[in-house]
């Protein structure tokens, strides 16, 4: 099972025990230096839920505080995996249980530890073994994303069934998305993919919501080449 996929478990408990509809979003933070090398980092973030939990005094359901001990153990297993990655260091983990944000960072010596840190964040175990994801290559000045989306694979996984208990996974979960962020020291010349947004020459940001029922039927490719 995606490690990721049991997270999102414990996201659907807190979400469904209260009836709420879904305010939260992933961020997908990636730095790289000149060099290659650079800053990982994602972050689930739900402070749009601790607000209206706050509102309506639900803080201390008993099945919401399991999911929320659940989603801590999961952010801090990942942490103690990617700390015995080589080319991995700095390995940070945030929890912030009163806005509910939670968030595993790295740095990387290079394009094969990011592949490593990423594969190990998204890790899917079959027969006891875990495998390796190419997400990033590089060649002759260009930096490419690849098609592989291990992050949305593991949500919509995780609201595989619920339509069948009556909940609507277009309705409660609308407005959930994945935003991933690329950030340069050095700035880019072009890039591929016109889903990507331009912030400055220095940044691009890609955005996908899951369920919203105006985008279900439009492909989102998170792939990009990047030149220098």
């Amino acid at each position: 099972m995606f490690r990721r996929k049991r997270l999102f478990i414990h996201l659907l408990v807190i979400f469904m025990a209260f009836s709420f509809t879904s305010c939260f979003h992933i961020i997908e933070d990636i730095f790289f230096q000149k060099d290659g090398s650079g800053t990982y980092s994602i972050t689930v973030d739900m402070s749009q839920i601790a607000d209206m939990m706050a509102a309506m005094g639900t803080g201390d359901d008993k099945e919401m505080n399991e999911a929320m001990s659940g989603m801590v153990s999961e952010f801090e297993m990942v942490k103690k995996r990617l700390e015995a990655l080589g080319g991995v260091s700095n390995v940070k983990q945030e929890v912030d249980k009163e806005m509910l944000v939670f968030s595993v960072s790295f740095d990387f010596d290079d394009l094969k530890a990011l592949n490593l840190g990423m594969s190990e964040y998204f890790m899917d175990r079959q027969g006891g073994q875990s495998e390796t994801h190419t997400f990033f290559t590089y060649s002759k000045g260009k930096l490419v994303r690849s098609d592989k989306d291990l992050m949305s694979e593991a949500l919509l996984e995780a609201t595989q069934g619920e339509d069948d208990q009556g909940i609507d996974p277009a309705v409660m979960f609308s407005d959930v998305y994945f935003k991933t962020k690329l950030r340069f020291a050095r700035g880019y010349r072009a890039f591929s993919n016109k889903e990507y947004q331009s912030e400055d020459e220095n940044t691009l940001t890609w955005k996908k919501y899951l369920f919203n029922p105006k985008d279900k039927d439009k492909k989102v490719n998170i792939s990009v080449t990047t030149r220098f």
